[in-house]
């Protein structure tokens, strides 16, 4: 009988709760779907919405590969921030 070792990218990620009870899923933010909304720390006050995928030198700079994330509150153009694909976000689970 083989013994294999399972892939962690296949694996559910551990559940959390917050101060107010709600319950998050740890997941790497590549596996989180566009639009969804994430924190970025479990008691976070903000929350941001996942974005497109910058490729590796897209636009002809050095920059890394990462995602493109919009603050909650202000979805119109008030904040946005560029993550690597490996962050660790907090997505609330319904």
């Amino acid at each position: 009988m083989k013994v294999t070792t399972p892939n962690p990218h296949n694996l559910l990620m551990m559940l959390h709760e917050d101060a107010c009870g709600t319950y998050f899923q740890e997941a790497q933010l590549r596996h989180v779907k566009e639009g969804t909304e994430f924190r970025r720390k479990l008691n976070a006050k903000s929350s941001f919405i996942r974005n497109h995928y910058n490729r590796k030198n897209a636009y002809g700079t050095e920059a890394p590969a990462s995602f493109s994330c919009t603050d909650a509150e202000y979805p119109w153009g008030g904040r946005e921030i560029f993550l690597k694909p490996s962050t660790i976000v907090f997505v609330e689970i319904d």
